[in-house]
């Protein structure tokens, strides 16, 4: 499969108001960054469009050069809109936009899409989004996808790409003892990490920067630990993922060192084995349904063979055995809700149960006079939970979301996730979570 993904930037569209972007044909600054090479292509057909592609990935080859084929209909498509908008007198539908689109390049394309109509500067209808099949390039299959909306590109563009900086040059020299490491580490100073950091930039402009730490453990103290500050260029919304992000850190390791991915488990755990906690709240199991005037509230009971059942049936890659050994249901003071909970099979130190590191976790609310009988850690981890479903409860593919928090998706589920005392937690969104 060959995909092409693109913006059509329109001069005679955009504003030119500080700190407005226009609804179609304006690129933002922000959205500019999503491709280190964004390849820009003025058409050949209407001076006022420019079409700016931010990825050209085939499966065959990786990166290719935008076939010539296909840019060339994507200019012809895009000339055709702009016309045919602008002297449009009518309203129309997204169905009835769609079909005239494709009844008039039925010849060079099939599978022909777009977003929803919205309205334009000028108070034309434009799509914020068209995709289709060439039919000419014949190498593999092939979608064309070209934003006109900022607002849509923002929300729906998907590819990413990483730049990893990390807290010495020579990584090899995490293999040389404590004193060696520990040297090596402190004598990067503020300026060189900022001058790393812009090296690696190399005059093309991120969409965010992203600073991680991960400890190392001494091979012959494990108690011996020294924290490694680690920076990540992210191209593209989508990077900003912390299991992406920790993923393009182990595979840049992998490839800048002498030693194996054995060894280096060894040294950077937390990099190269996930020490997390799965959070599944069971969204579905309502006491009280939801009325028009009230939200439900949840049940806190449930069945244990039932929630073994419901894991193993998610969990891909966790064995049976260990679901039935590991996994818990604990409750939470919002709305009465019952989440499902097991650690990560590669944990740290074999902690697989949320009670091994919180034994003290208690059901109660911050008010209650029991709440300070929790350790200050316990009460930290209830706290960060309790914004995560929050978060959870309303999260969408397309939700923006509180700085310190990211999402993730695995299993064809989305989660949220943030660290905690070194520790990965993860709520499972109510949108995704699979019911029974």
């Amino acid at each position: 499969m060959y995909q092409l993904k693109g913006f059509a930037a329109i001069d005679t569209l955009v504003s030119n108001v500080e700190g407005v972007i226009a609804p179609i044909g304006e690129l933002s600054t922000y959205s500019s960054t999503f491709s280190k090479e964004r390849l820009i292509y003025p058409s050949i057909t209407n001076p006022n469009i420019t079409t700016n592609i931010f990825s050209s990935i085939s499966s065959l080859a990786g990166n290719i050069v935008p076939p010539v084929v296909i840019v060339t209909l994507a200019d012809m498509m895009l000339g055709w809109i702009y016309e045919r908008q602008l002297a449009s007198t009518v309203v129309e539908t997204r169905q009835q936009f769609q079909d005239a689109l494709a009844n008039n390049f039925v010849s060079e394309c099939v599978g022909v899409v777009c977003g929803e109509l919205i309205y334009a500067a000028n108070g034309k209808q434009f799509p914020e989004w068209i995709s289709w099949k060439t039919r000419e390039y014949t190498q593999e299959d092939n979608i064309t996808t070209i934003w006109l909306s900022d607002q849509s590109f923002r929300q729906k563009y998907d590819n990413y790409e990483l730049v990893i900086v990390p807290p010495i040059t020579n990584l090899d020299v995490f293999f040389n003892g404590s004193a060696a490491v520990l040297a090596s580490v402190t004598s990067v100073t503020h300026v060189d990490r900022f001058n790393m950091i812009q090296t690696a930039r190399a005059d093309k402009p991120e969409t965010v920067l992203v600073g991680v730490s991960y400890n190392w453990f001494d091979p012959m103290n494990t108690s011996n630990q020294i924290n490694t500050n680690w920076s990540v260029l992210i191209y593209g919304p989508n990077g900003n993922d912390n299991d992406t992000i920790r993923e393009s850190i182990a595979n840049y390791i992998l490839a800048n060192s002498t030693h194996t991915e054995a060894e280096w488990k060894v040294i950077f755990p937390d990099i190269f084995k996930r020490t997390e906690f799965l959070f599944f709240p069971r969204w579905h199991n309502y006491a009280i349904p939801n009325l028009v005037l009230q939200s439900g509230i949840y049940s806190p009971v449930t069945y244990s063979t039932k929630e073994i059942t419901y894991l193993k049936s998610i969990l891909s890659d966790y064995t049976a055995l260990f679901v039935e050994r590991h996994a818990s249901v604990m409750p939470h003071p919002y709305k009465c809700l019952a989440l499902d909970v097991i650690g990560g099979f590669e944990n740290r130190d074999n902690l697989f149960e949320i009670t091994q590191i919180y034994p003290d976790i208690l059901n109660v609310s911050t008010t209650s006079v029991d709440y300070n009988r929790m350790s200050a850690n316990t009460q930290g981890l209830l706290s960060r939970l309790t914004e995560m479903i929050l978060i959870a409860e309303s999260l969408t593919y397309y939700s923006d979301i509180p700085v310190g928090y990211r999402k993730v998706e695995r299993y064809g589920v989305m989660f949220v996730s943030t660290r905690y005392m070194n520790i990965e937690l993860l709520v499972s969104s109510k949108l995704t979570t699979p019911q029974y």
